[in-house]
C-alpha cells in the first residue's frame, strides 16, 4: 500500500494553478488582576466574613437574594469595617450599596465608603446621605476631618441597590453611581498615598455586596 500524500501536497497536485496562502494570526490578551473581591457567598448568615476588621458597629452577613454584608445598628455615629492592604496605592473601589432601614436619629443618615484607609485617624471617605439625597467627599488627616469640594445631588432610595465606584489616583478622586459620574477629577487636598478600603454607615442600617478593588494601570 502506497504512502499517503500530505494534504498541502495533494492540494497543489489537484489545483496546480491555484495559489494557496496560509497566514498565522496571534492574539494578545491583557488580563487585569484584581486586588480584592468579596461577594460574601462563602459564608452562612450571620457568620462574620473573613478578611474584614470591624472598628465599630454591629456587622454580620445576611440573606438578601444572595449573602450580603450588613451593618444593623442605626444609632452608631460611624460604623466601620475595613478590608485590604494599607500599601495599596492607586485603585478603583467598587461596591453595591443598599439603604436597608431609615436613620435612627435623622437627619444625615447614610452609607460610608472608606478608601486610602491607614488607621482611624487617617483616611478618605465618601458619604452617601439617603435622607438628604446627596454625596460628600471627606479627608481625615491626623484626626482632623474636612469636607473635600462641594456636596453633589443624587437620588437615593431605601431598599434599592446602587453600584458605587470610587477611583483614586494620586490625589485625584472620581466617583460614579450606577454609571453616572458625580465627582470629576476632584483633588483630595490631602497627602495619603496608599491605604485599604472599607464600608460603613452613619446612623443607618445598610447592606453591601460585591466589594471589588482593581489597580489603576
Amino acid at each position: 500500500m502506497g504512502a499517503k500524500l500530505p494534504l498541502i501536497v495533494f492540494l497543489c497536485l489537484l489545483f496546480p494553478a491555484a495559489v494557496l496562502s496560509f497566514q498565522w494570526y496571534t492574539a494578545t490578551v491583557n488580563v487585569m488582576v484584581g486586588l480584592f473581591f468579596d461577594n460574601f457567598n462563602e459564608h452562612v448568615p450571620p457568620e462574620a466574613p473573613d478578611g474584614w476588621t470591624v472598628y465599630s458597629g454591629t456587622w454580620q452577613t445576611e440573606t438578601d437574594g444572595t449573602t450580603v454584608y450588613e451593618q444593623a445598628d442605626k444609632k452608631d455615629e460611624r460604623a466601620c469595617s475595613i478590608a485590604g492592604n494599607a500599601n495599596w496605592t492607586d485603585y478603583i473601589f467598587q461596591v453595591k450599596v443598599k439603604f436597608n432601614l431609615p436613620p435612627g436619629t435623622p437627619p444625615v443618615g447614610g452609607a460610608i465608603l472608606f478608601f486610602r484607609f491607614q488607621n482611624e485617624s487617617n483616611y478618605y471617605f465618601l458619604f452617601l446621605s439617603e435622607d438628604k439625597d446627596e454625596m460628600r467627599l471627606y479627608r481625615r488627616i491626623g484626626g482632623v476631618e474636612e469636607q473635600v469640594g462641594s456636596s453633589v445631588a443624587v437620588t437615593l432610595t431605601e431598599k434599592q441597590w446602587y453600584d458605587v465606584r470610587v477611583s483614586v489616583q494620586g490625589q485625584v478622586i472620581n466617583v460614579w453611581v450606577d454609571g453616572t459620574q458625580y465627582f470629576i477629577d476632584q483633588e483630595s487636598g490631602g497627602n495619603l498615598t496608599s491605604g485599604a478600603i472599607g464600608v460603613g454607615t452613619k446612623r443607618y442600617s445598610c447592606r453591601f455586596d460585591d466589594v471589588e478593588v482593581r489597580p489603576i494601570a
